[in-house]
């Protein structure tokens, strides 16, 4: 997730036929939906937990919304091909903050930098470059995760991946499959 396509999708819409037509280059991020249609709806923002989102309907009418970074955290495994043993992600997290996006893996403690204005598919590692960005950005994401008081996994040094038994979670033989019982 931290690579590629779910950073750089369209927002196309038309909830009005008098919305200006063209390009904005500002970020907005999934989390914006929700305070979004709800000021679209007239709606108040929901009470309880603080709203991490920020309404974009000032850009849908042609206006701004303030520059921003946009975090990622994702602290889970998401399961890949597993004829070779692979995942298509590991515990990371991520900003992106200008131009440039920083990836830190958690296992094990690897980062990526890349200016996304000068590299969009993500092929030219610039840490070694741009050691002072790295360290900006990366004390920014330890800030986001306090704040946010979010869950980082930790290193199991005792794990063994031999004594692991997936049915004891429910994994059948070849993989993750609905129980018979399941009806769609």
């Amino acid at each position: 997730f931290q690579l590629g396509g779910p950073l750089k999708i369209v927002i196309i819409g038309k909830a009005w036929s008098n919305l200006p037509q063209g390009y904005n280059p500002r970020l907005v991020i999934n989390v914006d939906f929700l305070p979004t249609l709800s000021e679209i709806a007239g709606a108040d923002a929901p009470e309880g937990p603080a709203l991490d989102g920020v309404s974009f309907l000032p850009l849908l009418r042609g206006g701004a919304i303030g520059e921003r970074s946009l975090y990622w955290h994702f602290p889970g495994y998401l399961q890949g091909r597993q004829d070779i043993g692979s995942w298509r992600t590991t515990p990371a997290g991520a900003i992106r903050s200008g131009d440039y996006k920083l990836i830190e893996f958690f296992e094990t403690g690897d980062v990526e930098l890349y200016n996304l204005r000068e590299d969009i598919g993500e092929n030219n590692n610039l840490v070694a470059t741009y050691p002072e960005k790295v360290k900006q950005l990366d004390k920014l994401i330890e800030d986001y995760i306090a704040e946010a008081n979010v869950v980082v996994p930790l290193p199991t040094p005792n794990y063994d991946l031999a004594k692991f038994d997936p049915s004891t979670i429910g994994v059948q033989p070849g993989g993750l499959k609905m129980p018979p019982s399941f009806k769609s």
